[in-house]
């Protein structure tokens, strides 16, 4: 950040929020990271400072202040249950790993539970005549083999 006044400001702003945090999380591990964005209320033009925190063992997102669930279920209505919000919170979490890649995630551990989805897929295109599963049997094969390259089998 060029502008040294901003820069103090975003400072004073993030030592605000980590001063909150439990003393449970810790940043220094590596598994929790920090993201804050400066942008500007578009009704009042103000500067503020949005963040959220990124837990990687868990793949969710999380605040230390209340916010609006409308901001995570973007919109989608009959949300009702614990699971629900749960994957929302990890859609959003999978959206920030898109946007900042990082060395955090666990490459094994994912490739695991991909391999689980997809055999699970395929399990049920062959047992049922209407599979909820974007992809055929064929195309299933081929993500298999393919993950199987990726683990070196």
């Amino acid at each position: 950040m060029r502008d040294g006044s901003r820069r103090v400001r975003m400072d004073k702003f993030i030592k605000e929020l980590l001063g909150r945090m439990p003393p449970a999380l810790e940043l220094r591990s590596g598994d929790i990271e920090l993201v804050v964005e400066s942008t500007r209320r578009s009704d009042t033009g103000l500067r503020v400072y949005r963040y959220y925190f990124v837990n990687h063992p868990n793949r969710l997102l999380f605040w230390l202040d209340k916010i609006s669930t409308e901001i995570i279920f973007d919109g989608v209505e009959g949300v009702e249950r614990w699971s629900h919000i749960k994957y929302a919170i990890e859609h959003q979490y999978w959206q920030h790993c898109e946007l900042y890649p990082s060395d955090n995630l666990r490459g094994t551990q994912l490739l695991k539970t991909l391999k689980e989805i997809v055999v699970h897929a395929s399990a049920e295109t062959i047992t049922t005549d209407l599979s909820l599963s974007p992809f055929d049997g064929d195309e299933l094969s081929k993500i298999l083999d393919l993950i199987d390259r990726f683990q070196g089998k």
